[in-house]
Parts: structure tokens; sequence; C-alpha cells
């Protein structure tokens, strides 16, 4: 894997995101195998960013940026889906930094519906 796919996908999500809501089996349900076959990436991501947000509780530097910015939705998504969110809250630095940077006005005006 190089540094442009992992610049594109540092959380390893896209591919669990897309088993999880666009891929289904002939039968129109979750493609279970595909998801399964996901996970060891995210479970590796989500520990890689645990360990960088852990020194600063920032992603990129000592203060709030914008790789937070992107990091944030996407671990809104992890911690929505039952088989990435046990992971995220079993990384204590980096649950620990999408619960206190998750309490920010400008994060909390921008939540989904369905959330």
């Amino acid at each position: 894997m190089g540094i442009r796919r992992q610049h594109r996908d540092i959380s390893g999500a896209a591919r669990l995101f897309a088993v999880l809501f666009f891929s289904q089996n002939a039968r129109c349900q979750q493609d279970r195998v595909a998801i399964e076959k996901a996970l060891p990436e995210v479970r590796s991501k989500i520990d890689l960013l645990g360990k960088a947000v852990a020194k600063t509780g920032h992603l990129a530097g000592a203060s709030f940026t914008y790789a937070d910015m992107n990091l944030l939705p996407v671990l809104a998504y992890l911690s929505a889906c039952k088989e990435s969110s046990e992971m995220l809250a079993n990384t204590e630095s980096l649950s620990q930094y999408f619960n206190r940077h998750s309490q920010r006005a400008s994060f909390k005006a921008t939540i989904p519906p369905s959330f």
C-alpha cells in the first residue's frame, strides 16, 4: 500500500463502509465475508491513529487542525457501525480524542439526523 492510498483512507474505513453500506449478496443481505475481510485493516488503522493522537490529543501537531476536522466524521461512522465501534472504544487514546472533539459546537451542528 503506497503513501497515496494511505492518505485517501488513513482510517482503513473506506473498504469497511463500502461493504457495510453498498455490498449485498443475491438475497440483498450484507456480504459478511467481505465485512470480516475488511476488519483487520480497520483494526490496524485504528491502532495507528490511536498512537498518533496519544501524545497531543490531536492528529497533526499540538492544536486542532484540518486533519482533525477530516478524521472526526470518519470516527463518527466507525463508532456507529457495530463491527468497528468496539475497536474504537477499546483504543483509549482515540476514543478519548473522539469524545472530546465531538463535543465541539461545529461538530454537533453537522451531525446527520440518523445519528
